[in-house]
């Protein structure tokens, strides 16, 4: 197939190319699920203590959300096909490096730099993936690959650090980013003059719109991280063993791909926000699932509950943000309030704890996610 032909502005809606994109995204976000892997490698095979494995994890997600905020200054102007392979090839040459790396500071350094490039590549399949005709649709593929490559990752992690330690998970990020390579083909070129016109002429409602939109994802993820950074401590609160809740999350992520699927398979069928609505609930029944006394049951179909309705309303939140995005800056600024939600709810989670439990974590991650969801409607109803 010759790849000149994909030198357009919009992206071809076969299955071929929007999975490609999918799959481009998957890569540039699975580092995230295994961030604790990560932190408890560089403590247990490297000695570096919880405080400096913390900075690093921070150092990943603060590459991670500033590319995807610088993304709004040239995500209207420069090759999109060019910045991926670029930044790909940098997440692999600099993960390659980490193997020869052995002080927190050089770790504090290039880890800030694959986070970065992480965010570059996400930012743009992102914009991408929003130029599809169903964007909805594309956003979905891209949730079910996420959890996929983490739970593959997960499964063969333990194995990999066995045999080669801290450097198997690093060559093994830069593995998985390899087909992404081939895959970048299907890439647009860039989001066109249409994108530039478009958002010239955007009505200053629209605007409007699209600004509560992303403040409304921006509180739905720290309500949402909030409460995941802690389950599986909820779980030991109640007795719980490591294994009965390693076992009971991995049920969970199941479900999550389950949530991604459906939202897929629906698209927009129903509209966005009866999707959201559901989504919605399904969260919100967890949270209150785990505000009463719990047991093993009640904890797994909270689990469940949980995931299958954060990964059923992703699609749809990004898939709003899409159809009134027409140069790809507002999906840029989209992914800038995931990360910022990524990395505000954990520490929001920690000020609620109190030494009656996690009920303020509950409680209070819900209201967010009440909040945001009503910014969002008046949006998800276009």
């Amino acid at each position: 197939m010759d790849i000149e032909s994909y030198d357009n502005s919009r992206t071809k809606d076969g299955l071929i190319p929007v999975l490609s994109l999918a799959i481009i995204g998957a890569v540039a976000t699975v580092f995230v699920v295994l961030l604790p892997s990560l932190v408890d490698g560089f403590i247990s095979n490297l000695g570096l203590d919880e405080s400096e494995a913390g900075f690093i994890a921070s150092s990943d997600m603060a590459g991670y959300t500033l590319a995807t905020l610088f993304a709004v200054l040239w995500i209207h102007r420069l090759n999109w096909r060019t910045v991926i392979i670029s930044a790909l090839l940098l997440f692999i040459v600099v993960n390659f490096i980490c193997t020869f790396a052995s002080t927190f500071h050089e770790f504090l350094i290039l880890r800030f730099i694959t986070g970065f490039s992480a965010g570059t590549v996400l930012a743009t399949a992102v914009a991408a993936m929003g130029k599809t005709s169903n964007p909805d649709r594309a956003f979905g593929f891209w949730i079910i690959g996420q959890l996929m490559m983490g739970s593959l990752g997960l499964l063969i992690l333990p194995s990999i650090v066995e045999k080669y330690g801290m450097s198997g998970i690093f060559i093994m990020l830069a593995v998985f980013a390899l087909p992404a390579l081939l895959m970048a083909r299907f890439v647009p070129v860039g989001a066109g003059n249409d994108g530039d016109l478009a958002e010239a002429q955007a009505a200053p409602n629209q605007k409007f719109l699209a600004v509560m939109g992303i403040f409304a994802i921006f509180l739905i993820y720290i309500g949402i991280t909030s409460v995941w950074a802690y389950f599986a401590r909820m779980g030991g609160s109640i007795g719980l063993s490591a294994q009965v809740i390693g076992v009971s999350l991995s049920i969970a992520s199941l479900a999550g791909i389950a949530g991604a699927v459906g939202a897929t398979i629906i698209g927009i069928k129903m509209g966005r926000t009866f999707p959201l609505l559901f989504a919605i609930g399904c969260v919100s029944i967890a949270m209150l699932i785990l505000l009463q006394d719990v047991n093993q049951t009640l904890f797994l179909l909270a689990g469940c509950l949980f995931l299958f309705g954060w990964c059923f309303m992703v699609p749809y939140l990004m898939g709003a943000i899409a159809i009134i995005d027409k140069g790809g800056r507002l999906l840029s600024l989209a992914n800038t309030a995931i990360g910022a939600g990524l990395v505000v709810g954990p520490s929001v989670g920690a000020i609620l704890i109190t030494a009656d439990g996690y009920g303020r974590i509950n409680f209070y991650g819900l209201l967010l996610i009440m909040v945001g969801m009503g910014l969002m409607i008046p949006l998800s109803r276009r």
